[in-house]
């Protein structure tokens, strides 16, 4: 009885001294929020993304109940490596600002004038690089449904 209560005794003693640790341990790095605050900062940091040939800086930009492995994938393949001087943007929002997309024009490290266009969503006060497709949540059999 005497090495049951000690073992008990001892149990009850180890998950307090884990619930102290873990509650007192300093905050880990908080979670990003997702998207971005202006359309002007995602332009800016796809950019800079294609530039470096960073796929996951680009994901990053993408909603996160949105795939768009295969839409990066493509604009790295199309885009990546790509550095611009002289960058103009054209804004084309037929939507209230709901969906844009920015046409971004400069000329290239050839010499060369490109020209990149850049879809982008905004869902509530966010902004989010607009590729790729959402998994169907049922929500789109309804009319009513955003």
């Amino acid at each position: 009885m005497l090495h049951v209560r000690a073992t008990g005794t001892l149990l009850v003693v180890t998950l307090l001294v884990l619930a102290a640790a873990c509650g007192s341990a300093p905050p880990g790095p908080t979670q990003p929020l997702a998207g971005r605050e202006t359309r002007d900062v995602v332009v800016q940091d796809y950019l800079a993304g294609l530039e470096r040939g960073d796929g996951p800086a680009i994901a990053s930009l993408v909603s996160p109940r949105v795939d768009a492995t295969q839409d990066i994938q493509r604009a790295l393949i199309s885009d990546g490596g790509k550095r611009f001087s002289g960058v103009t943007i054209a804004w084309l929002d037929e939507f209230g600002g709901q969906y844009v997309v920015a046409t971004v024009s400069g000329t290239g490290q050839d010499s060369a004038k490109h020209e990149i266009k850049v879809p982008i969503a905004r869902v509530d006060d966010r902004y989010y690089l607009a590729l790729g497709e959402a998994a169907p949540d049922g929500s789109e059999a309804n009319p009513a449904s955003p």
